[in-house]
């Protein structure tokens, strides 16, 4: 007790600052510190409040037993000093059967409380003061310090009374002189107020006393005592307000052990804006907090342990206070362990995650946020139509709350019944709240709407608006595919670079591996290899962004280990770009490689995806596919997983053509709203005789083909595989397109049909345009029809000669043996230049023949019999005939005829 002692009398020495002449208005100024003593930890660890009063809201008689009545009385007190008003009703009703006792001074003790709580609780009338007053002022208890306070704050109110100020000071005045402290700083307040009742109370000396009489109680009440005072200083409350002595003061609660005064210290040394910031003691006391239950401390400490911002990083310890938060019953430290454990990327983890969602999920206060990414888990364990069941009640839950991205979710769940106008206009609606929020994924889920649901076909206008909303709203998905579009980030591409920067620290798996792409291709430039390795580090725990990054990377060697990389840390995708690539680089051959190959086909195929399906049918027997599909349960994990390319295979191999037509309707509810999709459904329905439908869908993909030249060219040549008449249109549109953004098929196919006397699209002004467009060209394809064209011309501009031969030089260079063979020819027959040039012909002649160019064959063969630019040899014109003969060439037999009767 000694230490209480010495705090007690502390009061005798305060630095007064402030004295008790005149009516002050301001709180008085001056230092109370405490004293620098030994402390140990004697304040008992309580009980959270928030589970306090949960845990008493709805008590009865079973739960009082072995439970004294003082000890409730101490519950209630608890309640009603942390906030009277939220806790009232709890409150009322214990102090209500606690008052139904027998004995008559602790019934009138805990009348006395009742009326704290009304008057604490702003619940004080005319009304409840008809019992409360004479509770207070008559019975056992009259005229003690306590009730003579409590009188006192009715009269000064006047909110059940008339308001009398004289009597108020009279009650104060009696209670501060038997040494209530809450009565002598009332009377300090009435004489900072400049009331006449208190001209002669000294306000100083008044809260020192009051002080005083606070520290003078026992343990473990004391820390509850030094709290007050805290308080006093941090609120200004009849002192002048003081942060740093409020800390002091709370420091010393603390190091008697109460966990909130520690928990509100290390709050103050948080927010160090209000004190003199000391990480030290932040996390000295937030520790002492969290050890005696306080769960917000846990949860802080936890993050500072997680991000290394106060205190050395140590996951640990950061999983260990998330964990004891939870377990003490925070739905916020459930939801910050599972992001903890999401970070980790491992299965071990996801599978961690997943239970804690679930957990989540069984509570009434889950968030909107968990409840979503639990619907999202349930989708991707059973598929988009068998956890359908389990996703949506999760998705409604969370729109109820008002949640967006669930808005939207339940909305692209309910794009699968749109049959008519009213249904599609239901789930735009449902959107469009989504997207009222400022959602941009919502509004560029209705662009896509728009473009492939619409019952009444594409709506560009519609979509357009919504994808440009999308852009303007900062969709970050639009951002970083336009980003792609245009090829990779170099180091002077600040803002691009930075952009990259951003939505990798914000989870884009595609941003991180183009970020770390770019600092491959610009070693050194980018802020060196630190900070290539912090992105790299993130990688590793990121088996989407690794596997993305594996197909960004060119050398083949270094492309197998990060996919296989990205396989064994769980990306299914990367599994079946491993097969391609192990088929594309020696499987056709090596016939362990193909197993491997195969076995991640097929294991991926049986889980409904069609890729793995699409790959399959085209290396394994169709009886071995069907089987599959009837015996193996793959049909039944294609209708669950909701794959739309998994069905577009299964009516491939399906015999009804019943059964194909609902497979390709369930393929075009789930269909990507893309080119590539719409392009897909399209071949299919044309590949089973429903041309309306295949029309339909290539007027979807006629809406999404970018701004590059491979869609329009793509979607040309499927029309014209269904109608090369009917659609001649649109088909030339699109190859016009498609040449104008430089798709060399695309130029390289006008060129023919300009070209061509005999095509109704002859035109010999287009075709000169082209031609000249195309001369910088690689395609050595290409470089030999500009060739042609241009040798055509030779009549027209004399120099179109000398530019054909040069061109059909580059494309001979670039190895196409129908190129070589005409250069040969043309240098056969180049008379100015004689024998080097015959000889040169020879050479390119021999070399296409070599090539299998049976042409070439005819060609050389006419050489060796008539001696032109080689020996005469009819025996090597007979070989090189009957070569071209064998490769189907008519010409090549009519010569051996005729050599045969030479």
């Amino acid at each position: 007790m000694r230490s209480f002692v010495k705090i007690a009398w502390l009061g005798l020495a305060l630095n007064l600052s402030a004295g008790t002449a005149g009516a002050e208005a301001k709180p008085i100024a001056f230092t109370l510190r405490p004293p620098k003593i030994e402390v140990k930890p004697v304040c008992a660890v309580k009980e959270p409040i928030a589970s306090l009063r949960k845990r008493w809201e709805a008590f009865d008689t079973a739960a009082l037993k072995g439970l004294k009545t003082e000890q409730l009385r101490t519950i209630v007190g608890r309640l009603i000093s942390y906030d009277a008003a939220a806790n009232f009703e709890v409150a009322e009703k214990l102090l209500r059967h606690l008052m139904a006792t027998k004995d008559r001074v602790a019934a009138a003790q805990y009348a006395s409380d009742l009326a704290k709580l009304y008057i604490e609780a702003n619940r004080l009338d005319r009304n409840n003061a008809k019992e409360l007053l004479p509770l207070i002022e008559r019975g056992p208890l009259a005229g003690s310090p306590n009730n003579l306070y409590l009188s006192g704050l009715i009269y000064q109110q006047g909110q059940a009374v008339s308001r009398d100020l004289d009597k108020a000071f009279s009650r104060f005045f009696a209670a501060a002189q038997a040494g209530n402290p809450d009565a002598l700083l009332k009377l300090a307040v009435m004489r900072q107020a400049g009331l006449p009742q208190a001209k002669d109370v000294d306000a100083a000396l008044s809260i020192t006393l009051a002080i005083n009489a606070l520290l003078a109680d026992r343990t473990p009440v004391i820390c509850d005592r030094i709290k007050h005072i805290a308080r006093m200083y941090s609120k200004g409350d009849y002192v002048e307000q003081n942060d740093e002595i409020a800390a002091e003061w709370s420091r010393l609660a603390a190091d008697f052990g109460d966990a909130e005064a520690a928990w509100n210290l290390a709050r103050m040394h948080l927010r160090s804006e209000i004190i003199v910031k000391d990480n030290g003691v932040l996390i000295k006391y937030m520790t002492l907090a969290a050890e005696r239950g306080v769960v917000p401390a846990m949860i802080e400490l936890a993050t500072i342990y997680l991000d290394g911002s106060l205190a050395d990083a140590d996951p640990e310890k950061s999983e260990y206070w998330y964990t004891k938060a939870s377990d003490a019953g925070s739905v916020s430290a459930l939801v910050h362990l599972a992001d903890y454990y999401e970070r980790q990327g491992s299965g071990e983890a996801r599978r961690k995650v997943e239970t804690i969602l679930r957990k989540i999920a069984l509570r009434a206060d889950a968030p909107a946020h968990a409840l979503v990414a639990l619907a999202k888990i349930e989708l991707e364990n059973s598929g988009n139509i068998a956890g359908r069941a389990a996703a949506m009640p999760l998705l409604e839950r969370a729109a109820k709350l008002g949640d967006p991205d669930a808005q939207l979710a339940v909305a692209k769940l309910g794009v699968g019944a749109i049959v008519d106008r009213p249904t599609f206009r239901r789930v735009a609606s449902q959107m469009e709240t989504a997207a009222a929020t400022g959602s941009s994924d919502a509004m560029l889920s209705l662009s896509s709407l728009y473009v492939c649901h619409d019952p009444l076909g594409p709506d560009i206008a519609n979509a357009t608006i919504w994808r440009e909303r999308a852009l303007g709203a900062g969709n970050k998905r639009v951002e970083l595919d336009q980003l792609f579009e245009t090829g990779a980030a170099g180091p002077d591409a600040k803002s691009r670079i930075a952009m990259l920067r951003s939505n990798a620290l914000s989870g884009s798996s595609d941003a991180l591996a183009y970020l770390i792409n770019a600092y491959g291709n610009n070693a050194g430039k980018m802020g060196g290899n630190e900070a290539a390795e912090f992105w790299r580090a993130r990688l590793a725990s990121d088996a989407s962004a690794m596997w993305r990054y594996a197909k960004l990377v060119s050398t083949a060697p270094e492309t197998r280990k990060l996919m296989q990389d990205a396989v064994n840390a769980g990306s299914v995708t990367a599994k079946i770009d491993l097969a391609k690539l192990l088929i594309e680089t020696g499987g056709s051959s090596d016939p362990a490689l193909a197993k491997v190959a195969d076995g991640l086909l097929v294991e991926t195929a049986m889980q409904g995806r069609g890729e793995s399906l699409e790959i399959l049918r085209e290396r394994m027997a169709a009886q071995s596919m069907q089987s599959m599909m009837k015996d193996g349960g793959l049909r039944e994990v294609i209708e669950a997983r909701g794959d739309y390319r998994a069905f577009i295979v299964a009516a491939r191999l399906s015999a009804s053509a019943a059964e194909r037509k609902d497979l390709l309707a369930s393929a075009a509810v789930l269909a990507d709203c893309s080119f590539d999709g719409a392009l897909r459904m399209a071949k299919a329905y044309s590949e089973f005789g429903q041309p309306a439908d295949a029309v339909r869908w290539a007027r979807i993909a006629g809406a999404l083909t970018g701004t590059g030249g491979s869609n329009p060219f793509r979607l040309a040549e499927f029309y014209r595989g269904i109608g090369p008449r009917a659609f001649a249109t649109q088909i030339d549109d699109l190859l016009n397109r498609a040449a104008k953004a430089g798709h060399g098929g695309a130029m390289l196919r006008l060129l023919r049909a300009s070209a061509d006397r005999s095509s109704p699209d002859f035109n010999r002004k287009k075709a000169m345009m082209l031609a000249e467009s195309m001369s910088a060209s690689k395609d050595p394809k290409a470089l030999h029809m500009v060739a042609r064209v241009l040798a055509g011309a030779e009549d027209d501009n004399p120099r179109y000669a000398n530019e054909s031969r040069d061109i059909l030089r580059r494309a001979s260079e670039l190895g196409y043996p129908p190129a070589m063979r005409d250069y040969g020819i043309e240098l056969l027959r180049d008379t100015k230049n004689g024998e080097t040039s015959m000889a040169a012909g020879i050479d390119w002649l021999t070399r296409a023949a070599g090539l299998g160019d049976a042409k070439a064959m005819v060609e050389l063969a006419r050489a060796f019999a008539v001696g032109l630019g080689v020996g005469v040899s009819k025996e090597k014109a007979k070989e090189l005939l009957r070569n071209a003969q064998k490769l189907g060439n008519d010409e090549a037999a009519g010569m051996l005829l005729s050599l045969a009767g030479t």
